[in-house]
C-alpha cells in the first residue's frame, strides 16, 4: 500500500521545504530578465561613465592608447628637430630656409585663425605655396636638389609642430570666448574635439597634400632653374662654314 501522509496546515513548513530554505542561493552574473538574444550586462563595465569605450581585461579607455600614440609620435619629430640625423645636417642653409619658412607657416595660421576661417585661408594654400617657395629657393641658391628636399623635411617636421601647438593655443582661447571649434565653428562639440581636428588637418593632410609633394616639386625646379638662365657661352673664335 502506498504510505499516506499526514495533511499539514496551511502555511506550515514541511522537510522539503525547510531544506530549500536553508540551500545556499547561487549569485548570477546575469540580470534576471536575460534572455539570450539580449547584451550581456556584464558588457557595461567595458564602458567608462563618459560612454567611452575600455579594453577588455587592461581597464584603459581608447583615448588613452591614442593620446600615448600622439605623444609618442610628437616626441619622435621633436626629437628628429632637436638631434637631427647626419642626412639632415648636410646643408646649413637648407635648415636655416626650413626653420624660416616653419615660422611664415606659423605666422599664416595665427592670422587665418584670428581671421575666422581656418579651412578657406590656411589648409590649402599657404602650405604649398610657403613649401614650393622654400625649397626652390634653396635649391636655386646651392644648385642641388638634394639641398631643397632638406629643406621640404626641415619644413615639414618644424611647420607641423609649430601649427600644432599654435592649433591647440588658438582652439582654448576661441572655446572660452565663443564655445566654438577652431575649425568649422561648431558649437555643439566638446573642445576636445580640436585635438581630433588637428591631428588630421595639421599632421596628416597638411603634409601629405601641401609640404611634401610640392616641396620636392619646387626642389627640381630649384635645381634646375639655374640652368636654365644661365646664358649660352659664345665661341671666342668664329667658325668656317665647310666647303
Amino acid at each position: 500500500m502506498p504510505r499516506c501522509t499526514p495533511p499539514t496546515r496551511r502555511g506550515a513548513s514541511t522537510p522539503s521545504t525547510r531544506r530549500r530554505l536553508w540551500r545556499p542561493r547561487r549569485r548570477s552574473s546575469r540580470s534576471p530578465g536575460f534572455r539570450a538574444g539580449d547584451a550581456d550586462p556584464l558588457d557595461h563595465a567595458a564602458h567608462d561613465l563618459d560612454g567611452q569605450r575600455r579594453i577588455p581585461g587592461r581597464g584603459l579607455r581608447a583615448a588613452d592608447v591614442y593620446a600615448v600614440i600622439l605623444a609618442a609620435f610628437l616626441a619622435c619629430c621633436l626629437w628628429l628637430v632637436l638631434a637631427p640625423p647626419r642626412a639632415l645636417t648636410t646643408s646649413r642653409l637648407a635648415r636655416r630656409t626650413g626653420l624660416a619658412t616653419a615660422v611664415l607657416l606659423g605666422v599664416c595660421f595665427v592670422w587665418a585663425a584670428r581671421s575666422g576661417d581656418v579651412m578657406a585661408t590656411f589648409v590649402f594654400l599657404p602650405p604649398v605655396a610657403i613649401s614650393f617657395l622654400g625649397s626652390a629657393v634653396a635649391a636655386a641658391v646651392r644648385r642641388s636638389f638634394r639641398a631643397g628636399v632638406q629643406t621640404t623635411v626641415w619644413t615639414t617636421l618644424t611647420g607641423t609642430l609649430l601649427v600644432f601647438s599654435c592649433w591647440l593655443v588658438e582652439a582654448v582661447r576661441l572655446y572660452r570666448a565663443e564655445g566654438a571649434l577652431l575649425l568649422d565653428g561648431e558649437t555643439l562639440y566638446p573642445v576636445g574635439a580640436n585635438v581630433t581636428d588637428a591631428v588630421f588637418w595639421v599632421l596628416v593632410f597638411v603634409p601629405a597634400w601641401g609640404l611634401l609633394p610640392f616641396g620636392v616639386m619646387g626642389a627640381a625646379v630649384g635645381s634646375r632653374l639655374p640652368r636654365l638662365l644661365r646664358p649660352a657661352r659664345r665661341c671666342p673664335w668664329p667658325l668656317k662654314p665647310a666647303r
